[in-house]
């Protein structure tokens, strides 16, 4: 540090205090007595304990919390069986999962790291693209059994779709694939929770649109062989102003392995149908199969 620049700060501190802190002679300098005792409370802070702590928890929103926001489809089925391993490496920080219905809000006032399907808007923030989602029609096996199986678009439009609809989604899939002209009546059910969807669906609802990863994480819904060609990128932000905290940092290594596209083909940008997942990848996804036990009880109480 120049001389200059540290005269500067002994001058402001001296300011700050009221008082002298180094006694200047012509045989050097010495603290005084006031300046000793500022040595003596900031040694403690010189510590490495002290500044590693500092920076796990700088930055953040809220003291030893780290807010996560998405939406409530891939916190649910992605997010929340693997969010152990991030407690455990962010301890004892508390993770605050928010979850949401509307595609459309930006959070990014109200989270620390958040995911969403569109870049928002905001351009102090630091965004990147996490995985790219592919969407499949999918409906379950007792559904297929009691219906058959739709080969083509034109045979759609004698089956039944579960929508998820809402503030923020697409409410056009199905116009899309079948023309906006289509029989309202076909939509047997339509909510704004993508794992309510998935859940009818998987209970013989009707048929519904879902990430192609759906087939690694339950075996209670299977693609339909019609392609579809939808694909929508995942990105994650934060604010540039907290990019140093480690407990962030943390965070951000953590997305990029459990949406890492090599052990999970699925979020690759390049389509991987679901009959070429491996069991292998299938099994290292690491995620109970969703609605399986729970549409068993279901049949048995019937």
């Amino acid at each position: 540090m120049a001389v200059n620049t540290v005269r500067a700060h002994l001058a402001r501190l001296e300011l700050a205090v009221g008082c002298p802190v180094i006694q200047r002679t012509v045989a050097g300098t010495t603290l005084t007595d006031v300046g000793r005792r500022l040595v003596r409370a900031a040694k403690p802070l010189s510590e490495a304990p002290f500044w590693e702590d500092f920076a796990r928890h700088q930055h953040l929103l809220a003291p030893n919390v780290l807010a996560l926001g998405c939406t409530e489809g891939v916190g649910t089925s992605w997010l929340t069986p693997r969010i152990a391993e991030l407690a455990e490496r962010i301890a004892p920080v508390t993770i605050d999962m928010q979850f949401d219905y509307d595609l459309y809000q930006d959070r990014s006032a109200g989270v620390d790291l958040g995911l969403a399907y569109r870049q928002p808007g905001d351009p102090s923030l630091i965004v990147a693209k996490l995985a790219t989602f592919h969407f499949l029609l999918f409906a379950s096996p007792g559904y297929l059994a009691s219906n058959g199986t739709p080969t083509s678009i034109e045979e759609l439009r004698a089956h039944s779709f579960v929508e998820q609809g809402g503030p923020g989604y697409n409410e056009t899939a199905i116009d899309l694939l079948l023309g906006a002209d289509r029989d309202r009546t076909m939509t047997r059910v339509k909510t704004n929770s993508s794992l309510t969807q998935a859940y009818a669906a998987a209970n013989g609802a009707g048929i519904a649109i879902l990430p192609s990863y759906t087939r690694a994480i339950s075996s209670a819904l299977v693609p339909l062989p019609i392609p579809l060609n939808m694909r929508v990128p995942l990105y994650y932000y934060y604010r540039a102003e907290a990019r140093q905290s480690a407990v962030l940092r943390a965070a951000i290594d953590w997305l990029g392995e459990i949406f890492d596209p090599i052990k999970f083909p699925w979020f690759s940008d390049t389509f991987v149908h679901p009959d070429q997942f491996s069991q292998r990848q299938v099994h290292d996804a690491q995620v109970v199969d969703i609605f399986r036990h729970m549409i068993d009880r279901v049949a048995a109480s019937r």
